[in-house]
């Protein structure tokens, strides 16, 4: 990192900008208040908790809550020496992610803007910050939630604002019940709209991405507890283990009971890809 310049900013009911071209890079963190964010043709809503991440070259505009006052921290910065080379491409890189309880992205955020407000354009960033900056940068592109494969950045942000609710939601209780309609919302896009991108970016629907994440925690039960497969498919919110085992050999092709074997054994492989074909892998930590 070659520079660091960081600060707050609060605007009142309607206030905007029309355009601006980026020089740099920039971090914007929603706190208060909702905004639309326009960047090359395209509009993002960003709501309390939305980061937004904008690359040199990007023509943008925003247009600040029309109710209520917008509050908002920002950090601008130059690289030296190119980033982590784990990172996709520039142009595969997230633009706005709307943060879940617990992600890494915020408290580096506040880790930054308590080191460097008012941090001179030019003078050297050390090496503690430049690590953070390092670290948010990468958190922020390959993806707070915890998904894998082909990769969260390469799907649209409604997907993964989708993806994202159902996971939150189910983490907290898995056998929460989920609708179209819940996760359309939460993407911002009409059901119809939502089940097109789906279809087109990750070749499943969204309620078969909801029964992935659904599975993924059956897995993780069998391989940290005793519990009966009866009591297992009941807490992931199955109706009855007959479905539950049917749809769990739909997806990893083995049934329940060979699978928690391969775990109990240490045979356990998580499968490169859903059973059906998905491109996006959602993987669970055994």
């Amino acid at each position: 990192m070659r520079y660091i310049v960081s600060g707050m900013a609060t605007h009142t009911p309607g206030a905007g900008l029309a355009q601006r071209t980026m020089w740099d890079f920039e971090f914007v963190w929603v706190i208060k208040g909702r905004a639309l964010w326009r960047v090359n043709g395209h509009e993002h809503a960003a709501l309390p908790g939305a980061v937004i991440l904008s690359q040199p070259g990007f023509v943008e505009g925003y247009r600040w809550d029309p109710d209520s006052p917008t509050r908002h921290a920002y950090i601008h910065f130059d690289v030296v020496g190119g980033m982590p080379r784990e990172l996709p491409a520039r142009e595969k890189w997230p633009q706005l992610r709307q943060m879940p309880e617990g992600d890494i992205v915020r408290p580096l955020f506040n880790y930054v803007l308590a080191n460097t407000a008012g941090f001179d354009v030019g003078r050297e960033v050390g090496q503690a910050l430049g690590a953070a900056m390092e670290t948010m940068v990468s958190a922020f592109v390959m993806g707070p939630v915890g998904m894998e494969g082909e990769g969260i950045s390469d799907v649209p942000e409604p997907v993964h604002r989708a993806i994202q609710f159902a996971a939150e939601t189910l983490s907290k209780r898995p056998a929460a019940s989920i609708s179209l309609e819940q996760l359309a919302s939460a993407g911002n896009v009409t059901s119809k709209h939502l089940c097109r991108l789906f279809r087109e970016h990750v070749e499943i629907t969204p309620m078969g991405a909801v029964l992935a994440l659904r599975l993924r925690h059956a897995v993780a039960l069998m391989a940290r507890t005793d519990f009966k497969l009866e009591r297992i498919a009941h807490e992931c919110g199955f109706a009855t283990s007959f479905h539950f085992s049917r749809r769990f050999r739909d997806m990893y092709g083995k049934p329940p009971s060979a699978v928690r074997a391969d775990l109990a054994a240490g045979r356990y492989q998580p499968p490169a890809r859903f059973h059906w074909g998905s491109k996006l892998t959602i993987e669970y930590p055994i």
